[in-house]
């Protein structure tokens, strides 16, 4: 079908051949041949091939249908093995299959290239955060993206956006909190500069406040901070430590050894509450059922930050059952009544056949998806092309309405809660 595809839009080819066309760039194919063509070893255009870790298109024919030649496709990336992120996926491709359902922009349809970023010996050795550079660098170079929606975690984020800086992508978050991405990119963001680093989760500097308020609302005295050492688990033990007006000690670790030694440890210490800070799926049901079956938390209250705030979570905890009514945590906090909200949330059951609420920042994928969809609007009527610099100043022109209110939209206008899980474990 691919080879069909370049037969149909090169000119001068005979059956089932084609003139082959000399190239310096992937962009040199793209322009002669539109999407799906890219610069071969051999000097010339040939249809792409798409890499082991990002096999999965939409629409399922963008590849190989000519009405897909002039698409405007985004990168997408996620570590596809945890629960939660696979939903984000499911999220980020609503929003396009939403877009290609409306009026094309300007006869230009929409796709996404999906990549995970686990760490899989089944398509190399390379851990999270360089398979995320790996992939987008990959979908920056062959596929020619303006924009990428993900990686889910802060470290990925980073180590992504520092990869394509220079690159003209854009590069969108729906899940990446860390107070320290915010001095990555520019600081002032203007139309001219609008940055190139986006994400529609709020920052930890939020989460971190609200976190030690919630503890000292309940007169907690005494804290444990069990966390990763990466940007997202150091950042925000940080924050809640600088924060908290009570007694903090810290237990990071960078492995899963570590983190069992952490478990047994503070199981042994006073302390009124643990703080558990992760962001991978695994270390987290890992903790839970370690202190589940660790004599010591009997006695302590769990809290658990926005990472955790999925069912996924909840049900592989099985030996953490004891613990629950316990547990505490911190979420970014529902649109409740809004029209968009509730309508995405019926969107996305009546396409999947579950419940978006209970994964953790599916929302914010979805719409992280719709911005640079609007940005790409922006990039084509003001600019008269779509390119990541026209995305990102389109974003800067997105209101949101709340209450009646128009504003800016921007992370910071979410709001974080801290809350019994109750609702998450039942759901």
């Amino acid at each position: 079908m691919a080879l069909s595809l370049a037969a149909v839009l090169s000119p001068g080819c005979s059956l089932g051949t084609f003139d082959r066309t000399e190239c310096t760039t992937s962009g040199d194919c793209r322009e002669s041949f539109g999407f799906g063509f890219t610069c071969g070893a051999q000097g010339y255009c040939d249809p792409i091939a798409l890499a082991s870790r990002c096999t999965q298109v939409y629409p399922a024919d963008l590849l190989t249908s000519p009405k897909y030649a002039n698409a405007i496709v985004y990168g997408n990336l996620m570590d596809r093995s945890q629960v939660k992120q696979a939903a984000r996926e499911r999220a980020a491709r609503l929003a396009v299959m939403q877009a290609n359902q409306a009026a094309p922009l300007e006869g230009r349809r929409f796709g996404m290239v999906f990549c995970t970023v686990e760490e899989n010996l089944a398509f190399d050795d390379l851990t999270m955060d360089e398979a995320a550079v790996a992939t987008a660098r990959w979908l920056t170079k062959e596929v020619g993206v303006p924009a990428i929606v993900g990686p889910s975690g802060s470290a990925s984020t980073a180590a992504v956006y520092q990869a394509l800086v220079g690159s003209g992508t854009v590069v969108i978050s729906p899940s990446a909190t860390s107070a320290t991405l915010t001095d990555l990119d520019t600081t002032n963001a203007t139309d001219e500069s609008p940055g190139m680093l986006w994400r529609t989760a709020p920052s930890d500097a939020a989460q971190g406040p609200a976190i030690s308020a919630d503890m000292s609302e309940r007169a907690i005295q005494r804290v444990a901070i069990i966390h990763q050492t990466d940007p997202y688990g150091q950042g925000l033990a940080n924050i809640v430590s600088q924060t908290y007006g009570g007694d903090v000690e810290l237990f990071p670790f960078m492995n899963e050894n570590e983190r069992a030694e952490a478990v047994v440890t503070v199981s042994n210490t006073s302390v009124d509450e643990v703080l558990f800070i992760a962001s991978n799926t695994d270390d987290i049901v890992a903790f839970l059922n370690g202190a589940g079956t660790t004599t010591g938390y009997e006695t302590k209250s769990i809290f658990l930050t926005d990472a955790a705030a999925s069912r996924d979570v909840f049900v592989a905890a099985t030996s953490a059952k004891g613990l629950f009514p316990r547990v505490r945590g911190t979420r970014v906090r529902p649109l409740g009544e809004e029209f968009a909200y509730k309508t995405f949330l019926a969107s996305y059951q009546g396409e999947y056949g579950e419940k978006a609420s209970d994964f953790s920042f599916t929302a914010q994928a979805y719409d992280a998806s719709w911005l640079v969809i609007y940005g790409s609007a922006w990039s084509l009527f003001r600019g008269g092309e779509v390119n990541g610099r026209g995305i990102a100043q389109g974003m800067r022109k997105v209101s949101c309405q709340s209450d009646g209110a128009t504003t800016p939209c921007g992370a910071t206008s979410l709001d974080v809660i801290a809350s019994n899980w109750v609702g998450v474990v039942e759901s």
